[in-house]
């Protein structure tokens, strides 16, 4: 039995990591309709944290485990491992395949890990250490997400910086982006547009999803309805594919009395942005 799965979605399907209880770590390969297609041990690095896992665009994942990064191909299999020089607080990678890990001994630090494996140097990027996010750029480089949250669930996020693909600083955030708080942001269209998102905190059920140009203009949005008020998830796959968690009172007639309702209903409209 699994006791922990996380996932990334992937040009066609999803790969990530499960923990299955006493047994390491192990990487996963889902094919688009939820086939398991491969499932192959690894020996995870002592770190004695949970990973930072996210997307490789160029197919796989990358895991920080503490102040060890591993990089997955498309099939699973563990192409490097590399230390760093602080434990992982963040990780992202670009459209380019390298990887920016953030680390906050401090102040937030950076350093780049290329495709290759090749790790950069560590650098100090000046600003105060805070919770980050890392999004991919359009072409290159990444955007940060600073996020506040409680128990668990959002509170507010704001897009402060960027960084061009292996650079050791960065600058403010494009003014089309900053003027959009509390968004996340996936690739659209073949990875030629943004889909803004909104982020998962309390409020109207009902989300707008805004598609941008790579220059930050308005291509229009698109309403996807839902009743009530919840901090639901709604978010694009690489092929356009829009997914939303409707709230818990859908499933509220097949709850048990007392016990707390949790939301397993999800819809789908596939290639809705492709």
């Amino acid at each position: 039995m699994f006791q922990t799965t996380q996932l990334t979605g992937q040009i066609s399907g999803f790969e990530g990591l499960v923990y299955p209880v006493g047994q390491g770590v192990s990487t996963v390969v889902f094919a688009a309709d939820g086939n398991l297609q491969s499932s192959a041990p690894d020996t995870p690095p002592s770190s004695g944290t949970s990973p930072k896992l996210a997307e490789d665009p160029t197919g796989g994942v990358m895991a920080a485990f503490g102040a060890t990064l591993d990089a997955y191909d498309a099939s699973g299999a563990r192409r490097f491992r590399v230390q760093l020089a602080h434990d992982a607080a963040a990780l992202g990678v670009d459209r380019a395949g390298n990887a920016l890990v953030l680390s906050n001994p401090g102040s937030l630090h950076g350093q780049w890990v290329d495709h290759s494996g090749k790790v950069g140097p560590d650098f100090d990027l000046g600003v105060a250490a805070a919770s980050f996010e890392l999004y991919p750029r359009i072409g290159s480089g990444l955007f940060l997400l600073e996020v506040s949250s409680a128990g668990g669930l959002f509170q507010h996020t704001a897009w402060v910086y960027q960084l061009d693909s292996l650079a050791a600083a960065a600058t403010p955030a494009p003014d089309w982006l900053a003027s959009r708080p509390d968004r996340r942001l996936h690739m659209a269209h073949g990875g030629t547009a943004y889909a803004m998102l909104p982020i998962p905190a309390p409020g109207d059920c009902t989300k707008h999803i805004e598609v941008l140009a790579p220059s930050g203009k308005s291509c229009g949005s698109a309403k996807f309805q839902a009743p009530g008020s919840c901090a639901n998830f709604i978010d694009v796959g690489y092929d356009g594919t829009v997914v939303q968690q409707l709230p818990a009172g859908i499933d509220a007639p097949s709850c048990t009395p007392g016990e707390p309702c949790r939301s397993c209903t999800w819809r789908w409209w596939p290639g809705f942005f492709r």
